[in-house]
């Protein structure tokens, strides 16, 4: 049998985060390398939820919606009994969160562990909530003893910060799923133009995201209310999350209740319809735990053959030849004003980049072939 055959991947953040769609694609890209994946996260028991794929060992833990950390009280317990009644050879736990990180540290048996560190999570928070998460990630960090990062400015700050040494630190990069954004299924999307009543004159901006406290949307609404132009255009805006109350009422008091468009929460499977309506997407995060991102958004906005206006964070360098980096609001607004009044060509160029580069299966091969050196 092989040394790595039982993979576990303990998800931190519920099943309609941007993180839980990561971790079932690198779940999925494992069992298809052959390896036998179980995936947990925490999911609220009063939301439609089912598997992504279905072929993946499911195991989802209880969460309420409750202030602070206290909805994951539960999940902490439900990991805690899941490594104790169970044997893994690998245990990849996204997210530094304590009902997540506390319970592999404790009972993770001589599994290989590994923490998945894909941002400064503690930055997006204030108060007593960023010191708690602050703690609980610097303890990790401590006690764990393989870790994995998705780009190497954050890779360069755990070795500086933590004096971790380069070979504790696995690549495990951020990838798409490619056919789902490369596809365009012409019959939906027309469903869609009529049903969200989209004219055939009006151009349309994607801003997709979880909408927390990472998402920075206000920035890009402040931005729109100084467009000057005969052109109209939409905003549409894919995803749901606590702040989408916020940023609704925001275009209440904006007076762009009329230029925006809340989706809200989608399938992870019909999102690309959506991203397929778009003239170009927007990414502009201007948060500092947005440092070390490598936004999984800004793959998919190019999969999908979109141009895109993104500020320059994480790894977006990478991609600079593609899109159009932006340093701040000013220029954000004055690329919305261009590209609104002449919309650019779709970026095949882009897409291109991203379905060579950033397929799972090539990056968990990589990721793999890492971990078998231990």
């Amino acid at each position: 049998m092989n040394t790595l055959d039982k993979i576990l991947i303990l998800g931190s953040l519920t099943n309609f985060s941007g993180s839980s769609l990561r971790n079932w694609e690198i779940a999925n890209g494992l069992s298809k390398l052959g390896y036998q994946v179980t995936y947990s996260e925490p999911i609220d028991r009063n939301k439609k939820n089912k598997p992504l794929f279905p072929s993946i060992e499911y195991l989802p833990s209880p969460y309420f919606n409750l202030p602070f950390f206290l909805g994951f009280i539960p999940s902490f317990f439900y990991n805690s009994k899941l490594l104790l009644n169970n044997n893994f050879d690998v245990i990849i736990t996204a997210k530094p969160f304590p009902h997540s990180s506390i319970p592999v540290i404790f009972f993770g048996k001589n599994s290989i562990k590994i923490l998945d560190i894909d941002d400064l999570e503690y930055e997006y928070h204030k108060g007593v909530i960023k010191h708690l998460v602050k703690f609980i990630t610097e303890f990790s960090i401590k006690i764990f003893p393989y870790f994995s990062t998705h780009n190497q400015p954050l890779k360069k700050f755990l070795i500086n910060k933590f004096l971790l040494h380069s070979n504790k630190i696995f690549f495990l990069g951020q990838g798409i799923n490619i056919k789902t954004f490369k596809n365009r299924n012409i019959l939906k999307i027309k469903k869609l133009t009529k049903k969200l009543n989209i004219k055939k004159d009006d151009i349309v901006i994607l801003f997709s995201a979880h909408l927390g406290p990472a998402s920075s949307l206000s920035t890009i609404l402040k931005s729109l209310t100084k467009i000057k132009t005969s052109n109209k255009f939409k905003l549409l805006v894919v995803g749901g999350g606590s702040y989408l109350s916020k940023y609704r009422n925001e275009c209440k008091e904006l007076n762009l209740l009329d230029k925006v468009i809340f989706i809200g929460q989608v399938d992870f499977n019909n999102r690309a319809n959506y991203f397929h309506l778009a003239d170009f997407a927007v990414n502009y995060n201007i948060d500092s735990g947005n440092e070390f991102r490598s936004p999984m958004k800004l793959r998919e906005y190019l999969a999908s053959k979109l141009p895109v206006i993104t500020s320059d964070i994480g790894d977006t360098k990478i991609f600079s030849k593609y899109i159009k980096l932006i340093k701040n609001e000013t220029e954000l607004t004055n690329c919305f004003q261009k590209w609104i009044n002449n919309p650019p060509s779709p970026n095949i160029a882009g897409q291109k980049f991203v379905i060579d580069n950033y397929s799972w299966s090539t990056i968990c091969k990589k990721f793999i072939t890492q971990i078998k050196k231990i």
